[in-house]
C-alpha cells in the first residue's frame, strides 16, 4: 500500500479469519493504518477477572462449541487427515464447506439462504482445482499450537477499531460483548445488526458497505 501503491495511509476491513489478519496489519503498521473495521471478530479468552456479561458469553461459547465446533477441533488437530478427504471427493468438499455456508448465512424474506449458489459453486471449484482444501485449514492448526501468537489482552494498539456484529444466521454465533473487544482493541465504534449473517459481504453487501462508510467516515482525508 505504501511503497507499491504510494499511499501514505489507508484503512482496512476484515471478517472471520480476515479480522485477525487485519488486526495484525494494524499492529504491524500503526502509522500507516489510519483505522480498521472488523466484522464479528473472534477474540481469545482473556485472563480473569471477568464481568458477569463476559462470564455468560464464555458459557454460551462453550455450549456452542460442544454442539457446532466439531469442524474446528478436526481442523486444528488433524488438518491433513480431513484435507486428504477434501481433495479426494468433490461431494465431501461440497458437504464440508456447504454446510457452513448454509448454517452461517442469513435468510431472505422467503426463508432461502442468502449465500449465493453460483458463488458457492465457484468457491468449491476453486478449492477443487487448486487442491488447497488441506492448506486452507492450517490457520486453525497454527492457532491451536502457537497460543503465544494470539493478540494479548489489555494491550490495545493505537489504531482506531470499528466493530460490526451481524446476526441472522441459521445457527447463531454467541455475540461477544463490547467490554471483551475493549480489552483487545482501541474501539472507535460498535454496531450490532440483526441481519447479514457470518458472510455479510455475500448475504447483504449493501449493509456491509453502509457499515464501512460509517466506520471510516471520520478518517477520510483529501489531498
Amino acid at each position: 500500500m505504501t511503497s507499491g501503491l504510494g499511499f501514505d495511509s489507508y484503512v482496512a476491513h476484515g471478517s472471520d479469519l480476515g479480522a485477525g489478519v487485519t488486526a495484525r496489519l494494524a499492529r504491524a503498521h500503526p502509522f500507516q493504518v489510519a483505522a480498521i473495521h472488523l466484522a464479528t471478530p473472534g477474540m481469545p479468552i482473556p485472563p480473569k477477572p471477568w464481568s458477569p456479561g463476559m462470564t455468560e458469553h464464555f458459557r454460551e461459547v462453550e455450549v456452542w462449541t460442544s454442539e457446532e465446533g466439531g469442524y474446528m477441533h478436526v481442523q486444528s488437530t488433524k488438518p491433513s487427515t480431513i484435507g486428504a478427504a477434501l481433495a479426494d471427493s468433490p461431494v465431501g468438499l461440497a458437504s464440508w464447506i456447504g454446510e457452513k455456508a448454509m448454517a452461517w448465512s442469513d435468510t431472505d424474506e422467503y426463508g432461502n439462504c442468502t449465500f449465493d449458489r453460483e458463488l458457492l459453486l465457484s468457491t468449491l471449484t476453486l478449492y477443487w482445482a487448486t487442491r488447497t482444501g488441506a492448506s486452507s485449514l492450517l490457520p486453525y492448526w497454527r492457532y491451536r499450537h502457537t497460543p503465544n501468537s494470539a493478540l494479548k489482552a489489555d494491550d490495545v494498539g493505537p489504531t482506531p477499531v470499528a466493530v460490526s456484529l451481524f446476526g441472522g444466521e441459521r445457527v447463531p454465533f454467541p455475540k461477544p460483548p463490547r467490554e471483551l473487544a475493549a480489552r483487545y482493541f482501541n474501539l472507535s465504534s460498535w454496531i450490532e445488526y440483526d441481519s447479514g449473517g457470518h458472510f455479510p459481504a455475500i448475504s447483504d453487501p449493501s449493509l456491509l458497505a453502509k457499515s464501512l462508510r460509517q466506520a471510516f467516515r471520520h478518517f477520510r482525508t483529501s489531498k
